[in-house]
């Protein structure tokens, strides 16, 4: 039920606003104060959902009225409509400037109350639950990051176990097939500790606390690292696997290591979408101040409403996670996006069902970004 503050020192001015604000929606609650003492007093015992409150008052004025009411707790974005005489420019700047939202003219139209009423009373529900769903992703997001910290300390102790038993150091283990459970472990551990690492990652991306570092980066060291690191799986997966990418192109200002887990996440994305007989290319080139790197495939692709599903965290554009053909917890691509949006660089998908996809990546080579911090 929304609440909404009348506040006019004219005992018949105020009655009749009261009267307006009660017609505005069923159920509307209303609360009529005198003065802008009295005004502050009842917006600190319930922050209202709207306030009207007359310029001219005895004591506390309207502008005085807003910048105090400005400071309460949970008012700070409450929609505040002050009432001036239209000719009194003074007094809607000085209100205007204190922090209101917007001003009335005085007498005041009857119909233009209500409609604004019902307005601003909607967009004060909007911004409410938005707010609402931002922190309860935040709480989600806090969650899974200090889970993954808890569960990644008991990973190590079961790999670096796994590990002292696959080469039996302190003596045999008996069955030989106790040494492949050994290995059947440590790989499990190991393929967990990462799915667990991508959480951390997205989770970082989320909060804004993904640092990456400002090193000069040589990308045809970068893309040639995580081709190298793929093609042993396109070759399993027999796709025609092909790199052309110039040794001379700019550097870019970044994160090694992160811009080469992107290029890593989008080519192993490439391959394992790309059936047996398939293709999936790479390629560089320098365009005007960035450098544009494109990886592509002829794999499945996708339909244009499922490219918003594949870059949204745990996203499985194959439909019920279930019952996917694919593997993987859908964090490879948003990670991708991510770190180059960290980098200052876009992402551009062009993707069609049974045709394949190709993915732009854009960074802005060295020289461009140092200009911008200096």
């Amino acid at each position: 039920m929304a609440t909404i503050l009348i506040l006019d020192d004219r005992n018949t001015n105020r009655k009749i606003l009261a009267q307006l604000a009660m017609s505005v929606e069923p159920g509307v609650a209303v609360r009529a104060c005198a003065s802008g003492e009295e005004g502050i007093a009842a917006a600190r015992e319930k922050a209202p959902d709207l306030v009207f409150s007359d310029f001219n008052m005895p004591g506390m004025n309207g502008a005085e009225f807003v910048a105090a009411f400005r400071k309460l707790e949970g008012c700070i974005d409450v929609p505040v409509i002050v009432v001036t005489a239209y000719e009194d420019r003074e007094h809607r700047y000085r209100a205007l400037e204190s922090g209101a939202t917007d001003f009335l003219a005085s007498p005041v139209d009857h119909h233009e109350f209500v409609v604004r009423a019902r307005n601003l009373l909607a967009l004060r529900r909007q911004s409410l639950a938005r707010q609402a769903a931002e922190r309860a992703n935040a709480a989600k997001t806090a969650f899974l990051a200090n889970m993954s910290h808890e569960l990644r300390t008991p990973l190590n102790a079961i790999i670096g176990f796994s590990e002292i038993m696959q080469i039996e150091l302190h003596g045999p283990l008996g069955n030989a097939k106790y040494k492949g459970y050994a290995n059947d472990i440590g790989n499990s551990a190991r393929h967990l500790r990462e799915v667990i690492q991508n959480i951390l990652d997205v989770a970082r991306i989320e909060e804004g606390k993904f640092d990456v570092e400002k090193k000069l980066v040589g990308m045809p060291l970068v893309l040639e690292e995580a081709a190298r690191m793929v093609r042993p799986e396109a070759e399993r997966a027999k796709l025609v696997f092909g790199v052309d990418v110039p040794g001379d192109l700019p550097y870019v200002l970044g994160d090694k290591t992160k811009l080469t887990q992107a290029f890593l996440n989008l080519m192993s994305n490439a391959v394992k979408f790309t059936p047996a007989g398939g293709a999936v290319s790479i390629e560089a080139h320098k365009a005007s101040d960035k450098i544009e790197i494109t990886v592509g495939d002829t794999g499945i692709g996708m339909a244009p409403e499922e490219i918003p599903i594949a870059l949204a965290r745990f996203g499985q554009v194959s439909g019920d996670p279930y019952k996917k053909k694919y593997q993987g917890a859908g964090l490879g691509l948003p990670i991708a996006a991510g770190i180059i949006q960290a980098h200052r660089g876009e992402l551009l998908i062009d993707s069609a069902k049974g045709r394949g996809t190709k993915m732009t990546v854009r960074l802005p080579a060295a020289g461009v970004v140092l200009d911008t911090i200096q």
